[in-house]
């Protein structure tokens, strides 16, 4: 994509305009980051309030104030959305119109907890160049984590292979694994992707390898780590007698793991965050802070 560094004006796509986690974070981070470069930035998400961060002369915000598909009170809609969010595709495809293709990136962070795959047909297909940067692996695996949350392990199955239809994976029931499926479907058919997109983003080379067999060889890998904002003077950090665990306290991200390996190090572990795994981090590791 060298001809997207002469881009006058980026299009951010995501589920969330708010600060939910750290997919949001690096989307409104990456948009003020632009922003302060002199970028024109517009902000397109599914689902606000807008954070205070968005506030900024050089960023326009379009927000469609839908629900996730987890806080929205119709069931009913929000499973027929999360598979294809129809409105969700027209307003992208209507504010992707507005901008000339020549001097405009298109680049989404994620479509799974509300845009849905309907709108890859514009990343894949429309009038923008666009890139895709992958915070988790939705692009391929149903349930977004090549991971068992039954078995509590990394799932080296094929996603969407024989093994895979055939394995309740999810963290609930089975029901919601066959609602995953056949979101994916919609993904792979209509949603045309990920074959079909011609530049990823990956923020880790273990996640380049792993998605390796289902893009495209034609699709181009870029390797960006998430920006991250620094305050303060350096630290020495060889003095400092903690290791630190910061992010959401859930099966996939090792949170058990971490506490159990420095229990038995007779190490000092901290953790910043929460989640469904802070009675096993505790059972782990009493001492944990």
């Amino acid at each position: 994509m060298t001809a997207a560094r002469d881009a006058k004006t980026v299009l951010i796509a995501g589920d969330f305009a708010g600060m939910t986690g750290g997919q949001a974070k690096v989307a409104i981070d990456s948009a003020r980051l632009l922003a302060d470069a002199g970028v024109e930035v517009v902000y397109f998400a599914a689902t606000g309030p807008a954070d205070p961060a968005l506030n900024h002369p050089g960023i326009r915000v379009e927000c469609l104030d839908q629900h996730t598909i987890l806080d929205d009170p119709d069931r009913l809609r929000a499973m027929r959305r999360g598979i294809w969010n129809a409105p969700a595709a027209r307003a992208l495809r209507k504010l992707a119109a507005e901008f000339d293709p020549d001097s405009t990136v298109l680049h989404c962070h994620g479509y799974a907890k509300a845009l849905s795959p309907s709108i890859g047909p514009v990343l894949a297909g429309g009038p923008l160049r666009s890139v895709y940067t992958m915070h988790e692996y939705f692009l391929a695996c149903p349930n977004g984590g090549f991971f068992d949350y039954r078995s509590n392990s990394i799932c080296t199955r094929t996603a969407m292979g024989l093994s895979c239809l055939t394995t309740n994976c999810d963290a609930r029931r089975g029901i919601h694994k066959a609602w995953r499926v056949g979101r994916q479907v919609a993904t792979l058919t209509a949603g045309r992707l990920p074959r079909y997109l011609r530049d990823v983003i990956t923020i880790s080379d273990t996640q380049a390898r792993a998605m390796a067999p289902y893009l495209s060889p034609r699709t181009r890998v870029h390797r960006v780590s998430n920006p991250v904002s620094v305050t303060g003077a350096p630290v020495d950090a060889r003095a400092n007698d903690s290791f630190l665990f910061v992010g959401r306290l859930s099966p996939e991200k090792g949170a058990s793991l971490f506490a159990a390996a420095a229990k038995a190090l007779g190490l000092r572990a901290v953790f910043v965050g929460d989640g469904p795994d802070r009675a096993a981090v505790k059972a782990a590791n009493p001492d944990a802070e």
